[in-house]
Formats: structure tokens, sequence, C-alpha cells
């Protein structure tokens, strides 16, 4: 079943077997079962589709079905705004929440709101398309399969970044994978896109399985590791996990271009020996107000971080902390390995 607009229902909605293409699902429940792939319109040049499922009360997505907008983000050397301006160049990845890695030419700028991915994953130079974007709201939703927004993958030129997945639940169960990955690729992979899961309770549910590893390289021109938040809907601040245990070893920068500032108010935690973590820009101070660790061979390269009054600063074995420039602490600062 493909449909070019919504579904708009009085009564749950039991979809079983087969693929459904819809941008937009409005209904009371959602069964996903029976080998199902639920997933939106493809995008284009000229406009963009995206999967949004509004339920008052239970999705269920049974193991063997999916919601998998992977590679349907933007196309063709395009990125934010749908725009080929600020594109991926030569053979190099689309980035997201990652940075695309590079053979030739200039990976696009990283770009969005990791606590509220509402943007689709990088196309790399030549077509290898961005994963897509997901939103779904919800009272509780089990989930033992799949939710996707994973890039494509080229064969040579760069591969399409991760895509954009927001959740808001009150209870989150089961046993599934919410992924967006960048491409793997022999030329430029794709950068990991940006997950954000907001629920009341985690733990019927491995939050290691929520997922934005940059695209790992064939060769040796890997994707960026791309971010996840984890946050309780009842707490004022989350968690923003950038997770190298897996996927491309290639650089997440964090900031906005165009600023020298940039303030987190979550804990932070870098994690694993793929994750590399600099600056947007360079002059950029990292301002982290919470705690901040670095963690299972993580690497922290930066020129100056500024500490606030709740932070901490906690440094694992085998990880890194490289600063060209100063440590400013509103607190007595306290390195622990």
């Amino acid at each position: 079943i493909s449909l070019s607009g919504a579904i708009t229902s009085a009564v749950p909605v039991s979809i079983t077997a087969g693929t459904m293409t819809v941008d937009r699902i409005v209904a009371p429940g959602l069964s996903v079962l029976g080998g199902t792939v639920l997933a939106c319109q493809p995008s284009s040049a000229g406009q963009m589709h995206g999967l949004d499922l509004e339920v008052s009360g239970a999705i269920v997505v049974s193991a063997d079905s999916r919601i998998d907008v992977s590679r349907l983000g933007y196309v063709a050397g395009r990125t934010t705004g749908n725009t080929t301006t600020g594109g991926a160049t030569g053979i190099s990845g689309g980035s997201y929440g990652g940075l695309g890695g590079t053979r030739s030419g200039a990976p696009n700028a990283v770009y969005g709101d990791y606590a509220d991915p509402n943007d689709w994953g990088s196309s790399g130079p030549t077509g290898a398309k961005g994963g897509g974007l997901v939103r779904i709201k919800a009272a509780t939703f089990a989930l033992d399969g799949q939710v996707l927004a994973n890039g494509e993958q080229a064969t040579y030129e760069g591969s399409g970044s991760g895509g954009g997945i927001y959740v808001a639940v009150d209870t989150l169960t089961g046993r599934g994978l919410i992924q967006a990955m960048g491409g793997p690729n022999a030329g430029g992979a794709g950068g990991g896109g940006r997950v954000a899961v907001y629920a009341q309770d985690f733990t019927g549910f491995d939050v290691s399985r929520i997922q934005a590893p940059g695209g790992a390289p064939t060769d040796q021109y890997p994707g960026g590791a791309g971010t996840v938040y984890l946050r309780n809907r009842n707490s004022l601040t989350g968690t923003l996990v950038i997770d190298g245990s897996g996927g491309g070893s290639g650089w997440t920068p964090l900031g906005v271009a165009g600023t020298n500032w940039y303030q987190v108010r979550d804990v932070v935690v870098l994690r694993g020996g793929a994750c590399h973590v600099v600056p947007e820009h360079a002059g950029l101070v990292l301002d982290f107000q919470n705690m901040l660790v670095v963690t299972n061979g993580a690497t922290l390269q930066a020129g100056d971080l500024s500490l606030g009054g709740a932070s901490g600063l906690q440094l694992g074995s085998g990880s890194v902390i490289s600063l060209s420039g100063a440590i400013t602490s509103a607190v007595p600062v306290s390195i622990t390995a």
C-alpha cells in the first residue's frame, strides 16, 4: 500500500505483512506485525517526505518487522534545506550528527539539534541518499523489531549519512534496535545521524541498542559517530551519548557554526575507541555544565574547555582529552581515571 498523504483512524491500526508507505499515521493504537515494513514516500530534489506517527495508545513492532526510513533522506549531493549549497563534494560521505569521511573533496558540515532531530540525513556527492526522518509519539512503545534511518552505501563514491529519529513515549520496552547509521564505503563513508528518545520508563529496553554509528570504511575513510540523546520526560536534562564502540572512527564535531561558545547542559558521555570529538570550528569553546565522561578509549580534542557549576570530569582508561588551550571551571576540578 502506497499513500501520498496520511492515515487518520478512530480505531487502532494493524498492519500485517507487506510494505506500507505513508507520511503520517494518527490513531489510538498501531501494530506493525508479520514481516511488515512501514516507511514514508521517497524524497526528491523538489520535496522531502518523512514518517510521522502520532498514537495516543500503544505502538507494537514485532521482531520480524520494522519502521524503516533508510535511504529516504536528501538526494544527490543535497544537505539541510534540501540544497546542494554546502553539500558534500568529491569522494566524501554525507554528514549529519557525525562528519562524513573523505577520500577527496570535503563533506558537508554537521547540522541539527541533538535533542530534537527534525531533519534528514545528507547525501553523498553523486547520489547515495541520506537516511530519512521518523518522529514517533505514543503512550507505550513495545519494540522487538527495528526503527531504522540508515544512510545508503555507495560502491566508491561518498555514502549517505544516517538520518533523524525522534521518539517520545511514556514507556519503552522490547528487544529491538533503534539506529541511524552512516552508509559504509570504500570512498567516504557517511557520518552517523541523530537519535533522541524521551521516555518516563526505559527499564524494559537495552539503551545500548539505541545507536547512531558512523559508516565503517571498507578502505580508510570512515564516517564519524552520530549523536544519541536519552532523557526522562520528567527531567529537565538528559544524557548525550557519542558512542564509538562500533562503526566508523571519523570525527564528531560539537557546536554551531558562527559562534565562539557552545554550552551543553546535559550529561555528556563519549565512549569507545572509534569516538573522536572536536569543536565544530577552531576557536570554539566547549562549555559543559554537567558531567563529562570520556571512556573506553574515546578521544576529545579541543582548544578551551569550560566546566560549569554542576560539572565533573571522568576520564576512563585508554581515553584521551587533548587541549591546546585551558580548562576554566566554576568548581574544583576532579579528574578520575
